[in-house]
C-alpha cells in the first residue's frame, strides 16, 4: 500500500488594517506588524493576525471599522498563504470541534490551570501546546441581505469565513502581500 503524502494547499487570504500598519508590514515583510493582540481576541480566534478569504468581506471590514471610527485611515491587502491541511484547527468540521474540546480538556487537567472559558483564551492555550498555526471558523453574520440565488431554506449565505495565523506560522503561513 503506497503511503499517501499531503502536499501544501495554496490559498488566498485578505486582511485591513491601520494604514500605517499595512506599509510597515508591505516594507519590511513581517507579519507580527500586524498582530491582534490583548483581551478583543477572547471571543474570536485569541491572538494572531486575521484573514478572509474573500475580498467581500474585507470590504464589510473596512466599512464596519470606519462605520466605528471615520478617522481610521484603512489599507486592504491580498497575501498568498500555503499550508499543509494538517496546520488548520479548523473548527468548521465537527470531529475536529470534538478533538479539540477533548484535548483542552486534557490539557487543563495536565497542566492543573484553570481557564476562562472563552474561545480566544483556550486557542491560545492549545496553541501553546500544539503544533498548529492556522485556526479557521464560519461566523454567523445576519446583517447580509438575502440574496434571490439562496432562495433554499437548506442553504445558509450569512457566513463570513475568519482564518487566524498563529504567530508559529508567521514565518512558514504567509508568503507575500500586495496592496489592493
Amino acid at each position: 500500500m503506497t503511503q499517501q503524502v499531503e502536499r501544501p494547499q495554496m490559498h488566498t487570504f485578505y486582511h485591513c488594517n491601520d494604514s500605517d500598519k499595512i506599509d510597515s508590514y508591505l516594507d519590511k515583510e513581517d507579519l507580527s506588524i500586524l498582530e491582534s493582540v490583548g483581551p478583543q481576541n477572547y471571543d474570536f480566534l485569541g491572538n494572531g493576525v486575521y484573514f478572509w478569504d474573500n475580498k467581500g468581506n474585507v470590504e464589510f471590514w473596512v466599512k464596519d471599522r470606519k462605520r466605528k471610527s471615520r478617522r481610521l485611515e484603512l489599507s486592504k491587502i491580498e497575501v498568498s498563504a500555503c499550508f499543509l491541511l494538517s496546520d488548520v484547527v479548523d473548527l468548521t468540521d465537527e470531529i475536529e470541534r470534538k478533538k479539540y474540546d477533548r484535548a483542552v480538556d486534557i490539557l487543563r487537567v495536565k497542566r492543573g490551570r484553570r481557564y476562562e472559558n472563552r474561545t480566544g483564551i483556550l486557542l491560545d492555550f492549545l496553541f501553546d501546546t500544539i503544533n498548529h498555526k492556522v485556526v479557521k471558523v464560519i461566523s454567523i453574520d445576519d446583517t447580509i441581505e438575502d440574496p434571490e440565488l439562496l432562495a433554499s431554506h437548506r442553504l445558509n449565505y450569512q457566513t463570513r469565513t475568519i482564518w487566524c495565523v498563529k504567530q508559529k506560522g508567521y514565518s512558514e503561513v504567509i508568503r507575500d502581500g500586495v496592496e489592493i
